[in-house]
């Protein structure tokens, strides 16, 4: 059976975060989770992820690709990769701002993720957050956008056609709409987002080595401009 692309809903979101953890490490869960992810952090990403859900109705969307082909019982049952698109509307600068402040306010609430230990992990990233904002800014203002969060699979099923599968989705959208999209992506995944229209615009300003970590973890920025056929 081909893979197939589906929409992931909150109540899985443990198998959304599990994936991204081994997809990520070694890489950016490295340094942010660096003694890696519990079940309590896994909880408190989740309850974020409702709370923002409730703020921001129909802005996330999340996807699981699976293969059907494998069997159910292994960690991640059928799934062999995740992916999250968020679609921003226009927003003002004010809109923004209060965005801001409502983020701030929810971790004064309810607290940073349990799993990010004070010090080098949180230091990172919050400089992270401020760097994504800064550059997103740069390249889009308050413009309406596409954007593709995260897209994270097994490293056993690479280069099978998970990826191209969450892009054909993205890139679809963002046509539909007329929108731009965006992307920050290791330069391994820069030739396959190239595939679907995105270019690459900066280096990300951030080196994870002056938190710690062993290597700069380089990210790319990366803009699509709609499809106008």
């Amino acid at each position: 059976m081909p893979l197939q692309l589906l929409p992931l809903p909150l109540s899985e979101f443990d198998i959304y975060a599990r994936v991204g953890d081994v997809a990520f490490r070694p890489g950016i869960c490295s340094v942010l989770y660096a003694n890696g992810m519990t079940p309590e952090g896994i909880r408190h990403a989740a309850a974020k992820a409702q709370r923002y859900e409730q703020k921001q109705p129909g802005r996330m969307h999340f996807f699981k690709i699976m293969d059907t082909d494998l069997s159910s019982d292994g960690p991640f049952g059928q799934v062999i990769a995740v992916a999250q698109w968020k679609v921003f509307a226009q927003r003002s600068e004010e809109e923004i701002k209060q965005e801001e402040e409502e983020e701030n306010q929810d971790e004064e609430q309810y607290g940073t993720n349990p799993d990010i230990a004070p010090g080098n992990m949180l230091n990172f990233l919050h400089e992270l957050h401020r760097v994504l904002d800064a550059c997103r800014m740069k390249h889009l203002g308050n413009k309406p956008y596409v954007l593709l969060h995260a897209l994270c699979t097994l490293p056993e099923h690479e280069r099978r056609g998970a990826g191209s599968l969450a892009l054909e989705w993205g890139a679809a959208k963002a046509d539909e709409l007329g929108l731009p999209a965006y992307l920050e992506g290791s330069p391994k995944g820069v030739p396959l987002y190239k595939k679907f229209g995105f270019e690459v615009v900066e280096s990300l300003p951030l080196d994870a080595r002056d938190f710690g970590y062993h290597e700069a973890l380089t990210h790319m920025c990366m803009l699509r401009q709609p499809n106008k056929e």
